[in-house]
């Protein structure tokens, strides 16, 4: 259990500190480079791995599905993989849904084609730990979109490296004193349930260790995922995790020039 949490937590922080910091300091060209080189290494350790039990194993296959989000997120952040620009007819839900979409409809395509490469490689075998890593991210990331667009307290946007920062103009802060979304609940929810069920997988003495270790290593990731969402609707500000400038101040500035650029 202690291994696992280490292991989850170390590759969470330390990998969300080296994205967001390469986006800002790393030509676009050079992390787009490192991006392929991750993501063939992620899929070929996802195949290796596909077959093979145990702890070790276990670690392997849950670091190649971490491997591919982050190399999915790093053309993400240079923008080299956003969408196309579409200018919603007016304030109405279906048509800011569908301008949000549409900014980001490649990365989201990348992420599908990721998800379904890892089930090609890994959809039954005896080591699912990359795709079960993979999905869970991806959910839980889908989750934090929604929210954003939806609207809620914190909106994180000192995290949107300069080069994707327009795309602030499709989040709404909430007002102070409705700080929650309708959606918001169910997701907070949903993580917690998600929570307790892997954990309760993992500490169960008949399931097998490459289960148990993927199972404890995805209770920790939901767990992190479910805080994430507490953190968008809280006074306290994600940022210190990371030291990442501008400060929030700043940041809600820069949010308040994107939306009346856009509007």
């Amino acid at each position: 259990m202690t291994g696992a949490l280490l292991f989850a937590l170390t590759l969470w922080w330390g990998a969300t500190q080296a994205l967001l910091w390469g986006a800002r300091l790393a030509p676009a060209w050079v992390l787009n480079l490192v991006a392929l080189g991750c993501a063939l290494i992620a899929l070929g350790g996802a195949h290796h791995t596909a077959s093979m039990t145990g702890t070790v194993a276990a670690y392997a296959g849950i670091s190649a599905g971490l491997c591919l989000w982050a190399a999915v997120e790093m053309v993400f952040l240079t923008g080299a993989v956003l969408g196309f620009h579409r200018p919603a007819r007016g304030d109405a839900l279906v048509e800011r849904a569908t301008s949000a979409f549409c900014a980001i409809a490649f990365h989201e395509a990348a992420l599908l084609v990721a998800l379904a490469s890892l089930a090609l490689l890994q959809w039954g075998s005896l080591n699912p730990a990359a795709l079960s890593v993979f999905a869970l991210l991806y959910i839980m990331r889908a989750s934090a979109k929604l929210n954003l667009f939806l609207g809620v307290r914190n909106l994180c946007i000192e995290f949107l490296p300069p080069r994707v920062r327009h795309l602030a103009q499709h989040f709404r802060r909430a007002p102070t004193d409705r700080p929650i979304n309708p959606l918001f609940p169910f997701s907070v929810i949903g993580g917690s349930l998600a929570t307790a069920f892997l954990l309760r997988q993992g500490l169960d003495p008949e399931a097998g260790v490459t289960l148990a270790t993927t199972s404890l290593v995805c209770a920790v990731l939901a767990a992190l995922g479910t805080l994430e969402h507490w953190l968008m609707v809280t006074p306290l500000s994600p940022q210190a995790l990371w030291s990442v400038e501008p400060t929030s101040s700043v940041a809600s500035r820069h949010l308040e020039r994107i939306q009346k650029a856009y509007n």
